[in-house]
């Protein structure tokens, strides 16, 4: 397996990336064939030489519209006209905006275009007569080209990747879960690699997160990028080795397999980011990686915030939904059931999981405001009369109240004083109608009626499931909002339901 940095004073292993690329642009088939004969075997750091000819400007415009890593242009100024060469000059800075591509103008009629006028008034590299163009000549100016191309390229990668980590900073720092937050990362390091490559042609990413999963230093693969070359037989011994290097040092480290970058706090390392062998990097290119680990450890903690924040939020969910279990049992398996409806619907509404979680764990304080609701009438045995109902109404507009003015729990909140709208406008308690009533409230709706029907209560015995599934046909674009149903159904068909 390849290297990401050559280790000192070692031999530097064989270079993946393609062949540098020469296009040679002249009317003269001989110059063609005596380029490539000087220039066989040609390399230039581990990488080959891929000749590409072209016998006209336009030809070669054509060549350049369609391959964007080409280093470096052997120019005739006369082809199919006078001065093809140098409009060819102009279409390549100025209509492509290509500055690095490295231009050598051959003439063998210096005359035509005088070497003064033409440097002075043309953004070209090199200006050679074809008669000085020896083979060890041409050798040179081939290397030297290519060269300045590649350290232009570095230059502007590495300009990329500074401007590409600043403006990706604010969606690595976005509150998330670590699965989302581990992926973000990996596709942050996707795109950042080929940046301070520097090189002809595309970078594969292949890489990996480890993450610790106990007390005693055990790590597992997290999420991945790509397909690392035996990383399934070899991920735990990668795992291994590295945390077993991170015992005595900080900051990343080559092994064999290709490069740790470890995201560490203080003594503590909170994951290990593999990184298979793409190309060389230098001292740059690793403080950059260095710098990605820190803003990443940055984010760590404020998910490490988030995260017991979000579990002192659930915490109290779980309390208040306790809480309205005991003051009625019936409600209590309820609410749990609709949550998990609740979820696979906006799942299948197309929410992410993420999302569709929050909306499920929200869905339990649907019936919050039953705890205001006197329990005689919560219990009663018999079929609620019209003051009866009119007190059980009550409970949307008292939950929100008891849920009002705490952030954490704005979409409970929403879904406490919507989840009885209609979607026809003949619902409670606000007679909200189609699209002004929140989705969540909408999702709830359905799921909250489906679960009352199907299940047995103080004052009535279950639906036969098919009668609960005409009920719903039946309320489509009526109470319920058609979108929601047809999800609805669609788990039905899927066997999702229960």
């Amino acid at each position: 397996m390849a290297f990401l940095f050559a280790k000192p004073g070692e031999p530097a292993p064989p270079n993946p990336l393609p062949d540098w690329k020469l296009l040679v642009a002249d009317d003269e088939p001989a110059v063609h064939d005596i380029t490539r004969l000087a220039l066989g075997g040609f390399h230039y750091d581990r990488r080959g030489l891929k000749i590409l000819s072209a016998y006209s400007g336009e030809e070669a415009k054509r060549i350049l519209l369609e391959q964007d890593d080409i280093a470096l242009v052997l120019l005739d100024v006369v082809m199919e006209t006078d001065d093809a060469g140098l409009r060819l000059v102009d279409f390549i800075r100025k209509e492509l905006g290509n500055s690095a591509l490295r231009i050598v103008l051959r003439t063998g009629q210096p005359g035509q275009a005088p070497e003064r006028m033409v440097i002075d008034r043309y953004d070209i590299n090199d200006y050679k007569e074809k008669t000085e163009l020896t083979q060890t000549r041409l050798y040179s100016v081939v290397r030297t080209g290519i060269q300045a191309y590649q350290h232009i390229r570095t230059l502007s990668g590495h300009k990329q990747a500074l401007e590409y980590m600043v403006m990706q900073a604010p969606k690595l720092f976005h509150l998330t879960t670590l699965h989302t937050f581990f992926n973000n990362l990996l596709g942050t390091l996707e795109a950042l690699l080929p940046m301070l490559a520097g090189g002809p042609g595309p970078v594969e990413c292949n890489a990996f997160i480890a993450y610790p999963i106990d007390k005693y230093g055990g790590f597992k693969a997290y999420a991945e990028k790509g397909k690392p070359r035996g990383r399934r037989e070899s991920a735990e011994r990668i795992i291994k080795l590295a945390t077993e290097h991170l015992r005595s040092r900080r900051g990343g480290f080559l092994l064999p397999e290709g490069y740790i970058l470890p995201i560490q706090d203080r003594n503590d390392t909170r994951a290990i980011i593999f990184i298979e062998q793409i190309t060389e990097f230098g001292e740059y290119e690793r403080r950059l990686l260095d710098v990605l680990a820190m803003e990443a450890m940055i984010a760590f903690r404020n998910i490490d915030l988030y995260d017991l924040l979000a579990r002192e939020r659930n915490e109290t969910i779980d309390m208040l939904a306790i809480a309205a279990e005991y003051k009625d049992e019936a409600t209590g398996e309820h609410v749990k059931r609709v949550c998990e409806l609740t979820k696979r619907l906006a799942l299948e509404l197309g929410y992410g999981e993420e999302e569709a979680e929050h909306l499920s764990r929200s869905s339990l304080l649907h019936d919050i405001g039953k705890l205001a609701v006197a329990d005689e009438i919560l219990r009663k045995p018999t079929a609620l009369d019209a003051d009866d109902m009119e007190a059980i109404k009550m409970h949307a507009l008292k939950g929100y109240i008891l849920l009002e003015g705490r952030a954490a729990f704005e979409t409970a909140k929403t879904i406490a004083i919507t989840h009885h709208e209609h979607y026809d406008g003949k619902g409670y308690p606000n007679g909200l109608k189609g699209e002004d009533i929140p989705m969540p409230g909408r999702i709830v709706a359905l799921a909250d009626v489906y679960d009352a029907l199907i299940h047995s209560r103080p004052y009535k015995k279950p639906w036969p499931k098919e009668q609960v599934y005409g009920f719903i046909r039946d309320n489509r674009g009526r109470q319920f909002d058609p979108a929601v149903v047809d999800a609805f159904f669609r788990l039905v068909e899927q066997d999702l339901l229960e």
